[in-house]
């Protein structure tokens, strides 16, 4: 073979293995859009969906007070409208925000809101969710982040230790 030509052949292998590997595991589709698989677009900036699983599959906090519908519709309109956010630098400030200004019974709603979410946008709002839930109730918010699936769990249970740590390291070190 021309010693001038194994460069661009291999260049041009590598892209083609790299789109292969990419359509395969994409499911074949193109781009993929914000938000995960199954998020729909309507083409416009800002207008993105959030995917979200049935409400059965989440797991309300017990620790945490009951949502009243007025809280809970409130939480996840503020949520998904950050999300919704495409400048994800935006969008993690106005995540920070909007969940700073949380009761309670809405931290508990967007726990749940967040546990039916695919992807990323799950393990974004998690680890935010609990540490501010663990600015109240830091045992009972890194119990039910030891409880989260692997992917969830590492997230949660690091924000709820920084904060606790923080608040009382005492407590925190009694804990461990």
């Amino acid at each position: 073979m021309n010693p001038q030509l194994k460069w661009p052949l291999a260049c041009a292998g590598t892209l083609a293995a790299g789109w292969l590997i990419g359509y395969v595991m994409g499911d074949g589709g193109g781009p993929a859009a914000p938000g995960g698989k199954g998020a729909a677009s309507s083409g416009a900036p800002g207008t993105e969906t959030v995917a979200l699983a049935p409400a059965a599959t989440a797991v309300v906090p017990q620790d945490l007070p009951k949502a009243t519908a007025e809280e809970e519709k409130h939480s996840e309109t503020s949520i998904l409208s950050a999300l919704r956010e495409t400048n994800e630098l935006r969008r993690i400030h106005d995540l920070y925000d909007v969940i700073g200004k949380m009761s309670p019974g809405e931290v508990s709603s967007a726990i749940a809101l967040a546990q039916r979410m695919a992807g990323q946008d799950r393990d974004t709002l998690l680890p935010m969710l609990v540490g501010k839930w663990a600015e109240t109730d830091p045992q009972a918010a890194l119990k039910f982040a030891l409880g989260l699936d692997r992917n969830a769990r590492f997230g949660a249970t690091r924000a709820a230790i920084s904060i606790w740590t923080d608040s009382n390291p005492q407590a925190a070190m009694a804990w461990a």
